[in-house]
């Protein structure tokens, strides 16, 4: 269980600074925590400056997930990553309005868009 939850937030390099991380299964307080120390250490170990949280493989969100997934998020910060997401459904948004969960967090409507963003940013 433990392989698998792993692979449910793995840490996918696009180019020298961005990283794409697409997330799977539902997004509760054990997905972050599951995944947490290995994309920290992902981030730091490859000096990434951006990464694309893609929600598409997500179902269901709880409130502790969102929770978690912002402080995730303000560590990201920390160490100099700043987060965009994409991928969200209608549903993940209500989810995340309704949790008060911390989300300063830009989302581009596709991950194509999300990727294409940070070219044309460069």
């Amino acid at each position: 269980m433990d392989k698998i939850t792993e692979l449910s937030g793995p840490a996918i390099t696009l180019t020298v600074k961005l990283v794409l991380i697409p997330l799977f299964g539902n997004l509760d307080e054990n997905l972050i925590s599951r995944n947490r120390t290995r994309l920290l250490n992902s981030m730091h170990e490859q000096d990434y400056e951006h990464a694309i949280l893609d929600f598409h493989g997500i179902g269901a969100l709880t409130g502790e997930g969102l929770t978690e997934l912002g402080k995730l998020i303000a560590e990201f910060r920390l160490m100099g990553v700043e987060a965009v997401f994409t991928g969200l459904t209608p549903a993940h948004v209500k989810a995340m309005n309704q949790s008060g969960a911390v989300l300063d967090v830009q989302s581009i409507n596709t991950l194509p868009k999300a990727i294409q963003s940070y070219f044309s940013s460069k």
